[in-house]
């Protein structure tokens, strides 16, 4: 293969086999769940077992965002693990701060996915409403088996695939090419950003969820580019993911949980304001010390 022919191709024609690469990716691990089901006999993937669900989960999330982002820094960059700044340093400083902005963020993210949730869409569209309703019910039940948990052993793998798999093979994926070549393509860091998150809230398929994961997206997609290193976009992704996980483990079917889901939303909306503004001091510190970090490399 002529990986020189690759690197000169224009952002176009990368996003084109980014595309071709996803897409190859969803279409063989459907053709895999497909066959699955068929031989063991069940009719739809709702009915599977939380392991089993966790397992199709990882190879979906493998060969739909991984493989295609490897290949992509494979062919496009001399140096795949430089494209994809896996070698990037980053101090402890930058894991509290990263941490610390996307847990302040949680009231405001509820916030905002409360009036995301109350959006209505016009009578005459009404059967399109009706289908992305079913869509997100379907995608909540999918949700709640992979969040089962019994036992720590079920917490640990729940952990695992629904935060550290998804953290690294989303960020590797969408900041970590896509974006990229978003930003080479329209010499604009911040419309490469914003258009990143876009496609990374869609290609969730949750209307409903679509506004308070596009700004996560923005907020991962900054981080990316404050810091230099997709570690830390992977944090960010991870923390995320990870406390509702833990929140799940430790309050589902509890008062606490269902405050904790709707905190900063209706009467405690001073927490999101908090939150928002706690998570803007520190993007202004995460800043001032990645500067202060690199001019130290």
């Amino acid at each position: 293969m002529n990986r020189q022919l690759f690197r000169t191709i224009g952002s176009g024609s990368q996003l084109s086999f980014l595309a071709l690469f996803f897409f190859s990716g969803l279409i063989l691990t459907g053709i895999v769940s497909a066959l699955y089901l068929a031989l063991s006999g069940q009719h739809d993937i709702y009915s599977l077992s939380p392991n089993i669900l966790k397992f199709i989960q990882t190879i979906q999330a493998v060969f739909v965002f991984l493989v295609p982002a490897w290949l992509c820094a494979y062919l496009f960059h001399e140096s795949p693990k430089q494209y994809l700044t896996i070698h990037s340093r980053f101090s402890i400083g930058q894991v509290l701060i990263v941490s610390g902005i996307m847990i302040s963020l949680l009231p405001f993210i509820n916030w905002v996915g409360y009036f995301n949730s109350q959006m209505v869409l016009p009578e005459t569209l009404s059967g399109l409403e009706a289908q992305i309703k079913e869509a997100e019910m379907n995608a909540g039940k999918l949700t709640e088996r992979l969040l089962l948990s019994n036992s720590i052993i079920d917490f640990i793998s729940s952990l695992a695939v629904i935060a550290f798999v998804a953290a690294i093979t989303e960020e590797f994926f969408f900041r970590g090419v896509l974006q990229q070549i978003l930003a080479k393509s329209t010499r604009n860091i911040h419309l490469a950003v914003w258009i990143t998150a876009i496609v990374f809230s869609a290609i969730h398929f949750q209307f409903y969820g679509f506004l308070p994961r596009m700004l996560l997206g923005a907020v991962m997609g900054y981080v990316f580019v404050w810091t230099g290193s997709i570690w830390m976009a992977v944090l960010a992704h991870f923390v995320n993911n990870a406390c509702a996980v833990i929140s799940h483990y430790l309050y589902a079917g509890t008062s606490t949980y269902d405050r904790f889901e709707k905190l900063g939303t209706n009467g405690t909306w001073p927490f999101a304001l908090a939150g928002f503004l706690t998570a803007l001091l520190l993007i202004v510190l995460l800043r001032r010390t990645t500067r202060g970090f690199q001019s130290r490399q």
